[in-house]
C-alpha cells in the first residue's frame, strides 16, 4: 500500500528533559501524539553526536559501515574537512527513496550538501558555503524571499529570542516547500533544541524555574510546528526523532591528556607553530595573547566572576587587540602516534600501533575516573568490538563517556576538569522517537536504535530496504493493515566514498566554536 512519511528532528532532545515540559500542558500537539502514537527511547550511535548519528539515522547502519565518525572528516593527508554525503559508504533513504521515483524535500540534514536525484534539499548549518541554499539551483528563485531570511546558526546560542526567529524562518521556509513541493517525504531539522540544551539543560534538570521557562517558550514554537504539520499531513506516518539526547554536564575529560601522559602525543607547544583551525579561532588573530593559568582560569565558572570575566575580554578585545585565554596546547596531528581529533569524535587514531599499545590506551581511558570515584569513560572498543564489523579506514578505538562528562580533544593541564559552568548541558546516548500519524498504534516501543528510522520509513512506504543496513523494521508501532505489508529488500551496495575533500572549513570552524562543540 505505502503511505507519505514526516520526519521532524529535534536536534539533542530526550525524554528526560523533554518530560517535564510535557507536564505544563502547554505543549499540546507533542502530547497529543504521545497519546495516539508510540513511543520509545532512541539509542544514538556512538560517538553520539550530531554528525555521525544524522549519518545513521540516513544510512540505517553504524559509523564503522558508513563511515562518518564526526562533523569533521580526518582526511588521509591529516587535515580536517566538514563531512558531506560523498563521505558516506552506505547508501541514504532519499536516494533510495529517488531511485524509486518517489521525492522528498529535506531541511536541514547535516550531511545533505549536495543534490539527489528526486529531493528538494535546503542544506544545514554545517554547509560549508554559506550562500547556496537550495538544490537544484533552480528552485531557488522560486522562494528566494524566504530564503534570505533563512539563518542557519545563531550568533548566541543562549539567546532564546534569535533562538526562536531562527526556528521561525525554518518553518516559514519548510511549510512553502511542504505546500509548493511535490513530495513522498518530508523531512526537516530543528536545531535550536540542541543549542539550547547545551545552555541550560543542566539547570532545567536541576529543577532551575527560569531555564525551564526559557526552555518552554522554545519548545512552545515548535509545538506549534508539529501541529501544523501533522495536520495538513493526515495520510502520513509521523516520526519526531533525536539523534542524542542531553544531561548535565558535570566533569570534562581531556583524552588527548592521556595519550599525552602515554607518550603517544606530540604537541605544538603552547602556542602552534602555524594556525591550526581546530585549535585556533578562525576571527582576524589579536595583536597579542594573554595565557592565564588553569588554576586562575578554572574560576571562570563561578556564578559572580564569569559575567565579569566576559566583559573584561571583550573590552581588551576590541579596545586593544589582546586576546585572553587559558594555557592549552595543540595536537600535531602529523608526529603523534595516537591522537582523538576532535571533541566530538570520541575516536582515537593511531598510527603504527600494535595490540600493546591499543591495550595501554583501553587500560589508560578506562582507569580514569571522576572526582566521586566514577569512572570518567564507560567504556572502549574497536569498531568491530562496537559494531560487529571492523572499519581498516577508521579510528583504532572508540570511546563513551560516562553520562555527564564531556569528551574535550584540547590537552590542558589536567586530564579531568569542572564543568565550564553550572547549569549546562552534555550529550547523552539516549535520544526520544514518536511514531504517529496514518496507521500508527498507541504503544511503548521501549529501546529502539537509531539505526531502525531508516528502514521503518522505507517499508511504511512500500519502498526497498537495503539488505545491509544495521537496523530493524518496528511492525509494533503500525496496525494490523500495515503490519501486514511485506518487507522488500534490495542489494544497497557499497558507495565508493570520496577522500578528495581537504583542507578544514573556516567557515564551519567558526560555526562549531561559537556552538561549544570544539
Amino acid at each position: 500500500m505505502g503511505m507519505r512519511t514526516l520526519a521532524l528532528g529535534f536536534d539533542g532532545c530526550s525524554w528526560n528533559v523533554l518530560e517535564p515540559l510535557l507536564e505544563t500542558g502547554e505543549l499540546p500537539n507533542l502530547s497529543a501524539l504521545l497519546e495516539t502514537g508510540s513511543h520509545g527511547v532512541l539509542e544514538s550511535t556512538i560517538p553520539f553526536y550530531t554528525g555521525p548519528a544524522w549519518a545513521s539515522f540516513a544510512t540505517g547502519s553504524s559509523p564503522a559501515a558508513h563511515g562518518v565518525y564526526d562533523f569533521m572528516m580526518l582526511r588521509d593527508d591529516g587535515t580536517l574537512s566538514v563531512a558531506r554525503r560523498d563521505d558516506l559508504r552506505r547508501k541514504t533513504y532519499y536516494q533510495q527513496l529517488g531511485e524509486e521515483g518517489k521525492s522528498s524535500v529535506l531541511i536541514n540534514l547535516p550531511i545533505d550538501q549536495d543534490g539527489c536525484d528526486g529531493a528538494v534539499i535546503v542544506n544545514s548549518w554545517l554547509t560549508e558555503s554559506g550562500a547556496r541554499r537550495m538544490l537544484p539551483i533552480g528552485k531557488q528563485a522560486r522562494y528566494s524571499r524566504l530564503l534570505s531570511a533563512y539563518r542557519t546558526f545563531p550568533r548566541d546560542p543562549a539567546d532564546v529570542d534569535e533562538l526562536c526567529e531562527i526556528e521561525q524562518a525554518r518553518f516559514d521556509l519548510a511549510r512553502e516547500l511542504f505546500l509548493g513541493e511535490s513530495w513522498d517525504h518530508f523531512f526537516v531539522l530543528f536545531s535550536s533544541t540542541d543549542w539550547i540544551g547545551h545552555q541550560v539543560a543542566g539547570s532545567v534538570l536541576s529543577g532551575d524555574l527560569d531555564a525551564r521557562r526559557q526552555m518552554l517558550r522554545l519548545y512552545r514554537r515548535l509545538d506549534g510546528y508539529v501541529g501544523w504539520f501533522v495536520e495538513h499531513a493526515q495520510d502520513a506516518s509521523v516520526f519526531i526523532v533525536s539523534d542524542h539526547g542531553q544531561c548535565e554536564e558535570e566533569a570534562v575529560f581531556r583524552v588527548n591528556a592521556v595519550l599525552r601522559d602515554l607518550g603517544l602525543v606530540s604537541m605544538h607547544g603552547t602556542q602552534p607553530k602555524q594556525a591550526d583551525p581546530f585549535f585556533v579561532s578562525q576571527r582576524e588573530q589579536p595583536r597579542a595573547t594573554i595565557r592565564v593559568p588553569s588554576a586562575v582560569g578554572r574560576h571562570r565558572t563561578n556564578r559572580v566572576v564569569r559575567p565579569l570575566a566576559r566583559r573584561v575580554k571583550g573590552a581588551l578585545r576590541r579596545s586593544l587587540g589582546v586576546e585572553i585565554t587559558r594555557a592549552s596546547y595543540a595536537v600535531d596531528r602529523g608526529a603523534s602516534r595516537a591522537f582523538s581529533p576532535t571533541d566530538a569524535s570520541f575516536a582515537i587514531y593511531a598510527r603504527d600501533a600494535d595490540g600493546e599499545d591499543l591495550q595501554r590506551i583501553r587500560d589508560a581511558l578506562l582507569s580514569v575516573s571522576l572526582p566521586d570515584g566514577r569512572p570518567a569513560i564507560e567504556l572502549v572498543g574497536t569498531p568491530e568490538e562496537l559494531y560487529g564489523r571492523p572499519d581498516p579506514s577508521g579510528p583504532a578505538l572508540l570511546f563513551a563517556p560516562t553520562h555527564g562528562v564531556r569528551a574535550s580533544a584540547m590537552i590542558k593541564d589536567k586530564v579531568v576538569d569542572p564543568a565550564r559552568a553550572p547549569g549546562r548541558g552534555c550529550h547523552q546516548q539516549d535520544g526520544i522517537l514518536i511514531v504517529g500519524g496514518a496507521h500508527a498504534v498507541q504503544g511503548d516501543l521501549g529501546r529502539c536504535s537509531i539505526y531502525d528510522v531508516m528502514p521503518t520509513m522505507l517499508w511504511s512506504m512500500a519502498a526497498g530496504i537495503p539488505a545491509e543496513v544495521d537496523g530493524r523494521v518496528l511492525f509494533e508501532a503500525f496496525d494490523e493493515l500495515l503490519a501486514a505489508q511485506p518487507v522488500r529488500e534490495v542489494d544497497g551496495g557499497w558507495v565508493e566514498a570520496d577522500d578528495t575533500s581537504s583542507g578544514y572549513s573556516d567557515e564551519v570552524a567558526r560555526r562549531l566554536k561559537a556552538l561549544g562543540y570544539i
